[in-house]
């Protein structure tokens, strides 16, 4: 959770980091203050001494020269834009007066912001960097005032900028258009600024400086293409590759400027003199300006009567190299004033998180959301943002930031299961065009069921973020049912030739992306477009009863069916929650007889509601066919499978299962004895089938041992080809291992799974034997240990008690009868039975999640006694196993060994090296074949 906190208040101007937890606020009538994060008080100030003076923007300060640079104006002309101003530029060890006496003056035109060019090293690298630079810098004589090098950038408000050291302007570029500087940011030697051109209307353009020394190159203007007509830019920022703009209408896009480093064949609308927005994101709440405002003429200097960019009510930093933060006043949910902070990552501009902060979060008596916004961070690699707001400098720590992953992003794109879990909680999720449907009343009988819908979901907190910051046309196109199945296509690429030998990415004239089956594609995506019209409405008929929906979904799911071609992910999900939101949860076994939704975290509860439902079936396929099963998850299901039944439905559901489980564990008892009884005749009859079947010695099969490697080789090639050439040789490589002799005896297999099949009944409960399938699906053991730790101590003993059956029942039923079976045992259809190594997995992690737990409750003692026992006796009937395995692994080495040496004595015998000695004449050396 992100935390804040005032560091000092007043009339600030601005704030600007120094690095190392050091940050330099400027305050009007006042001067400048260096103040240290951590322990919130000033380590060094400097009066600013003249009263008709007063600060343009935050004062600055330069690592590499020492210098502090302030840009100040005459007071009372902060909107006019018709006079210029000056750059004050001073050491940072002089203290003996005020920054008038110290500073030098510098006339410059009206100024936006001033950057330093170099920032305090961070880190052993940097600082290691920056003593080799000073070194350089004393041995080439250079006065360390900074009197020859340049220290700050200073951008002016009318466009252009210019290089300024202690003493004088080193450079300047100045802008031939009328333009009105939007924002700027400087990193590493790089200056972008957005400009906004009132003739034409506030289009939006970016210029890029280089800092090469003491030079200031300029790449020719870029237009930037707005994201809709009539909206202009309002903030922006850059990262080292990117940058982000604001427009008026909420939209964050980001643009390839001043490019990627390596980038991926950019296309003709994301380079070049115009460039449209390589990714988008539109948001929600923000008090922007609007959007559509008459241009006007003006003389060149002229155009900075616009409001300036830090005078507006939003602003925008750049977090690192791959985040920008955007921070702005915004309506809170009761209406008053909050600052609204949200972070978003640059390659596919998802939000990661969003706060609301008001008056009592930043610890001030009242927000007016008139003042100026402005925001920095406090370091490349730092969590903190310096936050000034006109009366106060707000430290702001996001403590909940994450890297920009692929897992985390692909979170923050799944807000239609953010959204679910708002509308359960009733907040305020319904947001119009958000292509959810409103959650119908629980149904009679399943109320338990439906309100595990979307309790228990492991919404990713960048989801919720972006649920509740995005905008409703924006929360419609995430949520859109429809795309993303993975269909077999064919890439059609043209390409461009290479400009230079040895280019190893060029550019792409034409892509076309076909599916192989076009026709069959077409009719499912047509299908499912149907599908969800029919059930949009919450009084659809569709939703009406189980069989209404069975109808209506049982075209697609024949067509999916009858071509192969997967479903919709997203719409596939949406339909099973849907189904289970009221209670028809036959329509979900069909849809899952069809298709499954992989991973249980993109159907929220969907297992957990089917298993308080009594829809045990459903439960084992959802569970069983996962990839991988979140720990929120795994803990809803033991709730609900370690809790009474909430119903007659979940009652008559466990007790059905349990049943019919007897009934298969009965059959397959049976089944064993049958076999046992016709053992004998057809052991006879086998052997009897097997002394018919020997073949004959021949002349062409020797018997004898052959003396000749060569021989033997052939023989066996000879003996593949007639049994099916290649096939054979692949198909007698990949063979089973041979069943040991005990195994093969006829009826063996029956037994074994009569045994498994009764150590699944036996001595369990209908509500124990429901948890085999989730026992016996793959957990990583840190899901486990999450899950298990929620427990409460009654379940906790419950599970135990379980996992202390299942282990008994393996040793005296099943011991080693199931194991080295080719092809494995079956069991019957609904009857699993967790491995012992699962089982003790559970053990271990329900032990390790709530030792402190079991040991308050009495009823542990004697489970935990018998677990003891069980897992001693296996210990010691594993331990000539282990002295076993070291025999093994030696005489493995050992037959490695061999072949090895056998492979080297076979290429001395073959190997054949030829040394030439001759000595050439000179017209001999360059005739063929010397």
């Amino acid at each position: 959770m992100s935390h804040v906190y005032p560091l000092c208040t007043g009339p600030v101007a601005g704030a600007c980091s120094l690095g190392k937890g050091r940050v330099l606020v400027s305050v009007q009538g006042d001067g400048v203050t260096c103040y240290d994060v951590d322990t919130r008080k000033p380590v060094a100030a400097w009066a600013l001494g003249a009263t008709e003076q007063e600060f343009s923007s935050a004062a600055v300060y330069d690592y590499a020269t020492n210098v502090c640079y302030a840009p100040v104006r005459q007071r009372g002309t902060a909107s006019a834009g018709k006079t210029g101003g000056s750059v004050l530029a001073w050491s940072a060890d002089a203290t003996g007066g005020s920054i008038t006496q110290l500073a030098r003056s510098m006339h410059l035109p009206a100024l936006h912001a001033l950057f330093p060019v170099s920032h305090t090293p961070e880190g052993e690298e940097e600082e290691a960097a920056a003593a080799e630079a000073e070194e350089k810098a004393e041995a080439e004589q250079v006065d360390g005032s900074g009197a020859a090098v340049p220290g700050a950038v200073a951008v002016f408000a009318a466009g252009g900028a210019a290089l300024c050291s202690g003493t004088e302007v080193v450079a300047e570029a100045e802008e031939a258009r009328v333009v009105h500087t939007v924002a700027a940011a400087y990193q590493r030697g790089v200056l972008v600024a957005v400009h906004a051109e009132p003739r034409a209307g506030g289009a939006a353009s970016a210029t890029v400086y280089r800092v090469q020394g003491g030079k200031l190159e300029v790449e020719p203007a870029v237009e930037l293409v707005a994201p809709s007509a009539g909206c202009r830019a309002v903030a922006a920022a850059t990262t080292a590759e990117r940058t982000a703009v604001l427009w008026s209408d909420g939209t964050v896009a980001f643009y390839l400027v001043p490019g990627d480093k390596r980038p991926l064949v950019p296309g003709p609308d994301h380079a070049g003199p115009r460039r449209r927005a390589a990714v988008q994101r539109r948001l929600a709440g923000f008090r922007l300006p609007a959007g559509k405002q008459k241009g006007g003429g003006g003389k060149k200097r002229g155009a900075a009567a616009e409001p300036e960019a830090a005078a507006g009510g939003v602003a925008m930093a750049a977090m690192g190299e791959k985040q920008v933060a955007v921070v702005g006043w915004a309506a809170g949910s009761e209406g008053a004033a909050v600052l609204r902070l949200v972070v978003l990552e640059q390659a596919a501009a998802c939000v990661q998180i969003a706060h609301d902060f008001s008056a009592a979060d930043v610890g001030l008596a009242a927000l007016d959301p008139s003042k100026p916004v402005q925001v920095g961070s406090l370091g490349p690699g730092s969590n903190q943002l310096a936050v000034t707001v006109g009366t106060a400098v707000l430290i702001v720590t996001c403590s909940d930031l994450k890297p920009p992953t692929l897992v985390n992003l692909l979170g923050a794109l799944s807000v239609d299961k953010a959204l679910a879990a708002a509308r359960r909680g009733g907040g305020g999720g319904d947001a119009a065009g958000s292509g959810l449907l409103p959650l119908p009343p629980p149904a009679g009988g399943g109320g338990a069921a439906g309100a595990l819908l979307g309790s228990t979901a492991a919404v990713s907190p960048a989801a919720a973020a972006a649920a509740r910051v995005l905008h409703g046309d924006e929360l419609a196109a995430l949520c859109a049912p429809f795309g993303g199945a993975l269909r077999p296509v064919v890439v059609d690429m043209q390409l461009e030739e290479p400009e230079q030998p040895g280019q190893w990415l060029v550019r792409a004239r034409e892509v076309s992306v076909r599916c192989t089956d076009a026709e069959g594609d077409a009719a499912v995506a047509a299908e499912e477009r149907r599908v969800w019209q029919a059930v949009q409405q919450p009084a659809a008929a569709a939703l009406g009863s189980d069989a209404a929906l069975r109808a209506a979904l049982e075209p697609l799911l024949e067509l999916r069916r009858r071509t192969g071609l997967p479903l919709s992910h997203r719409l596939l999900c949406g339909l099973l929650m849907l189904a289970a939101e009221h209670q028809h949860w036959g329509s979900v076994a069909a849809i899952l007889e069809v298709q499954h939704p992989g991973l249980l975290s993109d159907v929220p509860a969907l297992a957990a509601a089917a298993a308080d439902a009594g829809q045990l079936g459903a439960m084992e396929r959802l569970v069983c066919g996962s990839g991988d099963t979140p720990p929120a998850e795994v803990a809803a299901l033991l709730h609900v499978l370690l809790s009474p039944a909430s119903g007659e439905a979940a009652e008559r559901g466990r007790i059905e299962r349990h049943e019919a489980a007897a009934a298969a564990a009965a059959a397959a008892a049976e089944a064993a004895r049958q076999a046992a009884a016709a053992g004998p005749q057809a052991q006879q009859a086998q052997q009897a089938q097997q002394q018919q079947g020997e073949d004959p010695a021949t002349p062409g099969r020797a018997l004898g041992r052959r003396r000749r490697r060569r021989a033997a080789e052939e023989a066996d090639a000879a003996d593949v080809a007639a049994a099916g050439g290649a096939a054979g040789q692949q198909g007698a490589e990949s063979a089973p291992p041979p069943v040991a002799a005990p195994l093969a005896v006829p009826g063996a297999r029956e037994r074994a799974v009569s045994a498994c099949c009764q150590a699944a009944v036996q001595g369990f409960t209908p509500a124990d034997s429901c948890l085999h399938p989730l026992v016996a699906a793959r957990h990583r053991p840190a899901t486990l240990r999450e899950a298990l730790r929620s427990l409460p101590a009654q379940q906790a003993v419950r599970l135990l008690g379980y996992l202390a059956a299942l282990l008994r029942n393996h040793a005296r039923l099943v011991g080693g009868c199931a194991v080295g079976w080719q092809p494995p045992l079956e069991l019957p259809a609904g009857l699993v039975l967790p491995r012992m190594g699962q089982a003790l997995e559970w053990a271990n992690a329900l032990l390790d999640a709530t030792l402190v737990k079991l040991s308050h409750e009495p009823e542990a003692q004697p489970l935990v006694e018998e677990l003891h026992q069980v897992v001693d006796q296996q210990a010691a009937e594993a331990r000539p196993l282990q002295r076993l395995s070291g025999a093994l692994a030696q005489l493995l080495e050992q037959q490695q060994q061999q072949q090895q040496s056998r492979s080297v004595a076979l290429a001395a015998d073959y190997s054949v090296q030829w040394l030439d000695l001759r000595i050439l004449a000179p017209e001999q050396r360059d005739q063929p074949g010397q």
